[in-house]
């Protein structure tokens, strides 16, 4: 069966038993330890003796639609990649029964004892990190893992190899450290219990990528076999039966940290059924809950505030196990992936994704008919799913009208359970649906926002417009004379501006506009206003300023003006006119003084300032 033709086996191989610690004897055996004492590392506890929950993992972190780093090579690495809210859902999967299981367990104890003899190798030798020596050694037997699997699902085993799973899913893993073990022929004929050395002292000497066969054959040697093959016959040797102990009780000691033990984990045993979840915090579908919340928070600040509320509902409220934001843009048949919840801080990855043509017809009628639809990775390509490491994930359209239309993408593929596409779809179409709303009523604020900017902001220079300055110089002359304290008032013209228009053209006049603009709202107080009074014109309103303090400010604000001007090889100068507040004041005689004054200044010779002060 090829990878292009993949059925459910092929792409949710580990659907039917996500994790070791699922099944139901040993789930209530680690229930009953975490009730009589929880261990403050247990995440990384759990996933040190669960290969399957693991692997999960692993899959998860190496997904390339995070941004680049590098792909974790031990457990704590792995936990530190996915945090230990991730983890904990990884790990919280429904039981299972513990039908067709023996061969499982047998293979779950000889990866446990394959982990623990890489580890003693590896600190023994120097050749690996004890950590990352483990983390292989536990997903060594990636091969026989798939067969049992495959046992366990429909009786039969598969007919595809580990190295398509590992190809498939881009696991970060080598040919030879899935490849299946167990004793048989070498290339040359030799047996295979043959070409390791006995003696434990020559093993700690091999080279990191023999380090791992090493450990796989010691642990055969301690008696976890593989379920369907015996272990070679060794000669008694003092020393190996020391190494073989030690192995033994490291064993031991990884499984009681859990609460298990050797003895429990080979014997299969019926137990009431007991639905309690591994960790506290485990959700259920409310859709009232999920109405109520949206509901109270319709002011999203922004698009990505949008976004992250709506992918995080989907967790919290609808059980998924992560959820993303995309756009597609069906013209190049491209995806971008905007925001993601996933209990992770992962970040995403900027570029776009390629989905497949399967994928593309889906989204394509997901938006024709406004219904969930399944994306299925069937295809040797990355595409959608393989980008966020999914074999299977629901795709809900929330603005389909708009030239780029957007989706929201739900999966389960953390904990490996299935999707019912009437059920979930349902439910993940309520959330998208309310997330369309929230952008709409967004989109709305924005535009008012920018109608009333427009109304009060003079376009091309980004100052207040002259109605805005009115306005200002209205209410601060008020204040002015009922607390009898100083105002100025400037008013500011380019000179020549004509002239520059007509020599360099509109464009550079508009740009000799913003610079300006720009020279006078960085000069003057905060508590100062700048406001564009007409054409080439400005009012610069200066409460609480004495006429003093306002004519150093007029001499800093031509000064700045011309040395901007030389700054873009344009010949901008300007010309000031200053006034001050007499108690006969009113604004329109505030606002004719400082005019007077300005023309004084341009019949002085430009570029400089007049003041009409007491």
């Amino acid at each position: 069966m090829g990878l292009a033709s993949s059925s459910l086996t092929i792409v949710q191989p580990l659907h039917s038993l996500p994790s070791l610690l699922a099944i139901r004897d040993l789930r209530a055996a680690v229930l009953a330890a975490r009730k009589r004492n929880a261990q403050r590392d247990e995440p990384q506890a759990l996933l040190a003796v669960d290969p399957l929950a693991a692997l999960r993992a692993l899959r998860l972190a190496s997904a390339p639609v995070w941004a680049p780093a590098r792909s974790p090579e031990s457990l704590p690495e792995l936990v530190a990649t996915l945090g230990s809210p991730a983890i904990m859902r990884l790990l919280d999967v429904p039981s299972v029964d513990v039908d067709r299981t023996s061969g499982i367990r047998a293979l779950w104890l000889h990866s446990i004892a394959t982990a623990c003899a890489a580890e003693q190798l590896a600190r023994r030798s120097g050749a690996a990190r004890p950590e990352q020596a483990y983390f292989r050694g536990l997903l060594r037997d990636l091969g026989p893992w798939l067969q049992q699997l495959g046992i366990h699902h429909d009786g039969a085993r598969p007919d595809w190899s580990s190295d398509d799973l590992v190809r498939l899913w881009r696991l970060p893993l080598r040919a030879e450290d899935s490849a299946p073990t167990g004793p048989g022929p070498a290339s040359d004929g030799t047996p295979q219990s043959a070409q390791h050395p006995i003696d434990p002292l020559a093993w700690v000497r091999l080279a990191p990528e023999e380090l791992v066969d090493a450990a796989d054959l010691l642990a055969t040697l301690a008696g976890f076999e593989h379920p369907t093959a015996p272990g070679p016959a060794m000669p008694a040797d003092a020393s190996l039966d020391e190494v073989i102990e030690e192995l033994r009780r490291d064993v031991d000691a990884r499984l009681a940290r859990v609460g298990l033990n050797v003895e429990l984990v080979r014997a299969p045993r019926q137990v009431p059924e007991d639905e309690r979840t591994l960790f506290a915090g485990n959700v259920e579908t409310n859709l009232t809950d999920l109405v109520a919340r949206l509901l109270d928070c319709r002011e999203a600040p922004s698009y990505s505030a949008a976004a992250t509320l709506g992918t995080a509902a989907a967790l919290r409220f609808l059980d998924f196990d992560r959820a993303f934001m995309v756009t597609w843009n069906p013209a190049c048949r491209r995806v971008w992936v905007r925001a993601k919840s996933d209990l992770t801080e992962l970040g995403l990855v900027r570029r776009g994704v390629r989905p497949t043509d399967r994928e593309n017809d889906t989204l394509a009628e997901a938006q024709r008919t406004g219904e969930a639809r399944m994306l299925v990775r069937g295809d040797p390509r990355d595409g959608l799913c393989g980008a966020i490491a999914a074999d299977r994930a629901l795709v809900v359209p929330v603005r389909t009208t708009q030239r780029l239309p957007s989706f929201l993408v739900v999966d389960r593929a953390a904990t490996a359970r299935l999707l019912d596409v009437p059920k979930d779809g349902a439910n993940a179409r309520v959330l998208a649906g309310f997330m369309s709303v929230l952008i709409e009523i967004l989109e709305l604020r924005l535009r008012r926002s920018r109608a009333e900017r427009n109304g009060t902001i003079a376009g091309l220079t980004g100052l207040a417009n002259r109605r805005v300055g009115i306005f200002t110089l209205e209410h601060a002359l008020a204040s002015a004379k009922r607390t009898q304290r100083p105002l100025c008032v400037m008013m500011i013209d380019l000179d020549e501006f004509k002239s520059l228009n007509d020599t360099y053209g509109h464009l550079v006049g508009d740009h000799a506009l913003r610079v300006t603009s720009s020279v006078l709202r960085r000069t003057v107080r905060s508590s100062d206003l700048v406001c564009r009074y007409g054409g080439e014109e400005f009012l610069v309103i200066l409460p609480e300023t004495e006429a003093e303090d306002a004519t150093i400010l007029a001499t800093r604000l031509f000064t700045a003006v011309a040395e901007a001007g030389k700054a873009h090889g344009l010949p901008i100068t300007c010309s000031i006119g200053l006034s001050s507040l007499r108690t006969e004041d009113s604004l329109d005689g505030l606002v004719g003084r400082a005019d007077s004054a300005l023309y004084a200044s341009k019949s002085r010779g430009r570029n400089r300032f007049s003041a009409d002060t007491e």
